[in-house]
């Protein structure tokens, strides 16, 4: 059970993002009945399954939820931002009713919520009272003119329990489906010595009245009726639980002779043999749905529903997919050993191409396993953006393109801190107060725009907004006011901008829950170099500001080239490689300000054994990687380049993480270390 529970928690948090998304979409327009429609079914779900799973005062809650979007539905209430602003915070509270053990805590929550959801449903009432009550009485009228009257008869197979499937659970969603009557029945019970508890004696009849039709009545049995005994008769137009006497007829006679009953009214029902035992009902249950006429059970519908669910996705477990990339990178370095192996003993070359190609096949699928659409965030971003422009007196407008970008799942659950701080930012100082917008000229609702776009083997995301722009006369006084410059020193924009990412800097004069206590971008940069990518920023005074985000695919297996640097080894991503050129002393002797020409173009390059050693290795030919940098070519000078190489990039060890030049290191098949390169840094640092 505890097993299921666990499941369930993952389903029900994939339900409230469901349950925020549409919520969200809905508040820009109230008449979208498929939004509401979806947040029905939600609703139903997590009640009904909290409920199964123990739950119980999570289903309490959702309960109520549910009839309040059930007036919704049928319109007898009108929706309204109020009703949304309120299943918000409502959606918010109930992920604290996830567990199974509530406290007083947990109890009194529920308790102020069921008020809340009261007071609304007393207080909402239709836009024009008198419309609305003429709207009422012809909605009754229809009903009662295309409403339909069916019984159903249901007797499980007594090893139903065992599949999992919950009898009661099938009889409630009946019940949903209009107004009911139900009775249920224990003649097949056992004498006390055969019971088994593990078995269901009991069988239901049920009259119900419901605008749906026979398709739908029986797709709520689509999964059961292989193994059940189901009949299902209808009855009459019209609703039969008015008609006491034929209703009582329903369930006295028997489930074989309830055809008699079709067409017959109360009058015909008064010559009819009396009625010897008392039948006890339940109260009705009512609901409310469309749906065209279906003539009988459709079995290709409920097997392609199986096969579906069995065939196109299930659900792995975050650890299940890590233990996997972990058993691929130790592959991939078992690998290495075997190629070692096969350049000594030829005969295992074909070997090792072939366990080659096939562990590259497993990669790349390891990979694509691993990588989730940006998308899973974006409802975090248009709650924070409705939330805090709110909270602010501000009117913001999210809009996205190309979340759909898969990025690898280890970097989405580092990402989501960084990019809500930005955002928040940027609501906060980059957004003008709307009176300040008219002013300037401006709509008075502000935009911000989140971009997402692979490219080669990184992913770039765009947040920018319309707003004031950064202010970097205010940012360089107050940087010389912290000792970070002197008064006369010649600072250029991108140094100034440099500075917002200092820790402990900010230009807000006061405090707030929102931002201002300049504990904030220092641990964005730190975030996102991590992950080993960069953050870039652009800003306009009046205009708005852009952070620009590169962050790799994935940060734990690449594509490198193996290369050396004097007598050491070093692996470049080979993302960033755009050609190899061979490079002689006398080409590099008549260089001016280390700039090259091959094939017509002038490529300006970085002498790397110059650089990381006093003592560099000298010889007559040499070799320039050139790649991409700042939309530009650039050259790499290597002392040679030896082959490709499938690195599995392991974190530097503390002593010297620090290091800003490499990504990480990875171990070789003959078990020597080698540092992989960060191309980007490294030009900064040395071309600076």
């Amino acid at each position: 059970m505890e097993k299921f529970q666990k499941r369930f928690i993952d389903e029900a948090n994939e339900y409230f993002e469901s349950l925020e998304s549409a919520l969200l979409y809905l508040e820009n327009d109230f008449s979208d009945t498929q939004r509401i429609d979806e947040i029905f079914r939600v609703m139903h779900s997590l009640k009904g399954s909290g409920a199964m799973f123990g739950f119980d005062l999570l289903s309490e809650v959702t309960h109520d939820l549910e009839s309040l979007y059930e007036q919704v539905r049928s319109q007898e209430i009108q929706l309204n931002a109020k009703i949304i602003s309120f299943t918000l915070g409502a959606v918010d509270q109930l992920k604290k009713l996830l567990v199974l053990n509530a406290g007083n805590e947990e109890k009194q929550l529920v308790v102020e919520l069921k008020r809340d959801v009261a007071s609304l449903l007393e207080n909402s009432s239709p836009s024009s009272s008198s419309s609305s009550e003429n709207k009422i009485v012809e909605n009754d009228k229809q009903e009662t003119e295309n409403g339909r009257s069916f019984f159903v008869f249901f007797q499980p197979n007594e090893s139903i329990l065992e599949n999992g499937t919950n009898p009661l659970y099938l009889i409630d969603e009946l019940a949903t489906l209009g107004e009911s009557k139900i009775e249920v029945s224990f003649n097949s019970l056992p004498d006390f010595k055969e019971f088994d508890p593990r078995k269901c004696f009991a069988s239901w009849k049920v009259v119900l009245y419901t605008q749906e039709d026979l398709g739908t009545i029986q797709d709520v049995f689509l999964f059961v009726q292989d193994d059940s005994r189901i009949e299902i008769v209808e009855l009459q137009h019209g609703n039969v639980l008015e008609n006491q006497k034929k209703l009582a007829r329903c369930f006295s006679i028997p489930v074989d002779e309830i055809e008699s009953l079709i067409g017959e009214d109360g009058d015909q029902l008064e010559n009819s043999e009396p009625i010897e035992n008392e039948i006890q009902v339940s109260e009705p249950v009512k609901g409310k749905a469309t749906e065209e006429p279906v003539p009988k059970a459709n079995e290709e519908k409920r097997d392609q529903l199986v096969s579906g669910v069995r065939l196109d996705t299930i659900r792995v477990s975050s650890a299940k997919i890590d233990e996997y990339m972990n058993l691929v990178s130790e592959l991939i370095t078992a690998q290495s050993h075997l190629d070692l192996i096969a350049e000594t003993q030829k005969e295992f070359e074909p070997v090792s191409e072939h366990f080659a190609k096939l562990i590259r096949q497993l990669r790349d699928n390891a990979f694509d396993m691993s990588l989730i659409p940006l998308t899973n965030m974006a409802t975090r971003f248009r709650r924070l953006v409705r939330d805090l422009s709110a909270d602010l007196n501000k009117k913001v407008k999210l809009v996205t393109e190309g979340l759909e970008t898969e990025v690898d799942k280890t970097i989405i659950e580092q990402l989501g801190e960084p990019l809500l701080h930005i955002i928040r930012n940027s609501i906060d100082h980059g957004i003008e107060p709307i009176e300040q917008r008219l002013e300037n000229g401006k709509d008075e609702e502000g935009t911000i725009s989140i971009k997402a776009c692979v490219v080669g083997t990184f992913v770039e995301i765009e947040i920018a907004d319309d707003g004031a722009g950064i202010d970097l006369s205010r940012i360089k006084e107050k940087a010389i006011q912290k000792g970070f410059f002197y008064e006369g020193d010649s600072i250029s924009d991108s140094e100034l901008i440099s500075v917002i990412f200092k820790p402990g800097f900010s230009t807000s004069e006061t405090l707030s829950d929102v931002s201002g206590r300049g504990v904030g971008m220092d641990i964005v940069r730190k975030r996102i170099t991590d992950l080993r990518g960069d953050v870039e920023v652009d800003t306009t005074i009046g205009e708005g500001t852009k952070f620009t985000i590169r962050l790799p695919l994935s940060i734990s297996i690449i594509d490198g080239l193996l290369t050396q640097v004097n007598d050491d080894l070093y692996i470049i991503p080979t993302g960033n490689i755009e050609k190899i050129y061979a490079l002689t002393a006398d080409q590099k002797k008549n260089a001016l300000r280390q700039v090259v020409v091959f094939e017509d173009q002038e490529i300006p390059y970085l002498d790397l054994p110059m650089e990381f050693s006093t003592t560099p290795k000298e010889q007559k030919q040499q070799y320039m990687i050139v790649v991409r940098y700042d939309h530009k070519l650039f050259g790499l000078v290597v002392n040679d380049v030896f082959r490709e190489h499938q690195a599995v990039v392991k974190p530097l060890d503390q002593m010297i993480g620090h290091h800003e030049l490499f990504l990480g290191a990875s171990i070789m098949g003959d078990g020597r270390v080698t540092l992989v390169i960060d191309v980007n840094k490294t030009i900064q640092k040395f071309s600076a």
